[in-house]
């Protein structure tokens, strides 16, 4: 067992070059993400809902705010441009920190619940921030062939955390609600030796980044081959959000298509945890079997799943990888509805080993798709984008979801007459969102081979 782990995440395994950055990266990996997995959603939303009671659809804005978070990446883009990546991140890292322990401090009231609201809020926008500066820090780092490979050796050891942290602490709060305020306590911890680690990362060709960034209309010139630095003409590098997808027909498409695929999958994940949470309010040890099957039944197949996908990306143009990774999302929607229907907690277990197949795919894809698309310059750019896209789901379909499910009275809405829900049946207006992403991907991957960009 000790030899395969090595081989596994050795940095000997890997080109020279790119040693050194990544043996920082697992050393972060193997840390900071205790502290993430305190604020994911199928966690904290359970904290939410049984320890500040907060109402269902204040439920919705905690689960849609790593979707609405996506919103602020064009701003941490721009805020980053011409200034070392690796200190922006560690500031960022800092802020999240300080809103994870507030968090530790909050009084269990209505009140407590709105300011746990807006500090997940926060953590949200500084996790997309991150995301999106880390985009930047991989590309120069890693080249093509390796990129996902190197990505999902990190991921596995990410996983393998949000998997088992929240089911190991949380199990606690089934003696006592408030031991919450130690388990926040000791994720910071966690975070700050992992944000040292980070701190010490170097991007390679940095120099001439930033040179770049700050004299955007300086000449282009070769870095080596392959993928030099300036590879098209450097005025595109101002290139806006619209610009990108006026200018970019395939990318566009690509996030057309995405839109359909995101939009089914965070409806259904976020009446999942709603779901699980009463399922198993009442039950012996509640919050633990509610992190087992919300959190850790996916993380691990997540986890088990990532070396097979990132071998998959990295020789698969993401346009066709997006067809077979839609299908296991469809396939685990249609198994969700019939848990939901008939109440089969077991079943609705079964359902999210095949989202944890599906979730490891995702968690690449969704970092490095958009490298097929745009060149050096631009990365930022694209992620910023697809980063944005996201943020305009994540605005919408966390609360179009819960509407369907939940429907509304009377009360509520005074300008419509009331309506009593669709229930499990929404799961079925997810799936046909999965049918129409999964053609469209489909479609896109033949116009791309067409087109030579394939």
């Amino acid at each position: 067992m000790p030899n395969v782990l090595y081989r596994t995440f050795s940095p000997k395994t890997l080109p020279l070059m790119t040693r050194p950055s990544y043996w920082r990266e697992l050393q972060t990996a193997m840390t900071y993400p205790v502290a993430i997995s305190m604020v994911e959603g199928s966690v904290i939303g359970i904290l939410a809902r049984r320890v500040f009671n907060v109402e269902p659809y204040v439920f919705a804005l905690i689960m849609a705010a790593p979707m609405l978070a996506h919103f602020t990446s064009f701003f941490w883009s721009r805020l980053a441009r011409g200034k070392s990546k690796i200190k922006a991140i560690t500031l960022v890292r800092l802020l999240m920190i300080a809103c994870l322990i507030g968090i530790a401090f909050l009084p269990t009231t209505d009140a407590g619940g709105v300011i746990l609201t807006i500090l997940i809020l926060i953590i949200r926008c500084c996790l997309a921030g991150i995301t999106t500066l880390l985009s930047t820090v991989k590309r120069q780092n890693y080249r093509r062939n390796v990129r996902a490979r190197i990505t999902g050796k990190t991921m596995l050891v990410v996983s393998s955390i949000m998997a088992t942290a929240p089911v190991i602490c949380y199990s606690l709060l089934d003696k006592d609600p408030a031991m919450f305020r130690y388990i926040y306590l000791l994720s910071v911890l966690f975070a700050l030796v992992g944000t040292w680690f980070f701190s010490k990362i170097r991007i390679r060709g940095e120099r001439d980044l930033l040179r770049y960034e700050n004299m955007p209309t300086s000449k282009p010139t070769p870095q080596g081959s392959p993928a030099p630095l300036y590879e098209y003409n450097p005025d595109d590098a101002q290139t806006t959000f619209w610009q990108v997808l006026r200018e970019d027909k395939f990318f566009r498409s690509y996030q057309v298509h995405q839109f359909f695929l995101g939009s089914g999958n965070i409806m259904t994940a976020t009446m999942l945890v709603f779901i699980i949470e009463e399922m198993t309010r009442d039950m012996d040890k509640g919050y633990m079997w509610s992190m087992v099957i919300g959190t850790s039944i996916p993380f691990v197949v997540g986890t088990m799943c990532i070396q097979f996908w990132a071998r998959f990306l990295d020789n698969t143009h993401i346009a066709k990888f997006r067809v077979y990774h839609t299908m296991v999302f469809a396939t685990n929607i249609f198994m969700v509805f019939w848990a939901v229907k008939f109440g089969l907690l077991w079943l609705l277990a079964v359902s999210q080993l095949v989202r944890g197949v599906a979730n490891g795919g995702a968690m690449l894809a969704w970092q490095l798709g958009h490298n097929d698309f745009a060149d050096r310059r631009q990365v930022m750019t694209y992620i910023g984008v697809h980063a944005t896209l996201t943020g305009v789901r994540g605005a919408t379909a966390p609360f179009i979801g819960m509407l369907l499910f939940e429907g509304w009275g009377e009360s509520s809405f005074s300008w419509m007459p009331s309506f009593e829900g669709i229930g499990p049946y929404t799961f079925l207006v997810a799936l046909a969102m999965q049918a129409v992403a999964l053609f469209g991907f489909f479609r896109l991957y033949r116009r791309m081979q067409t087109a030579n960009r394939v």
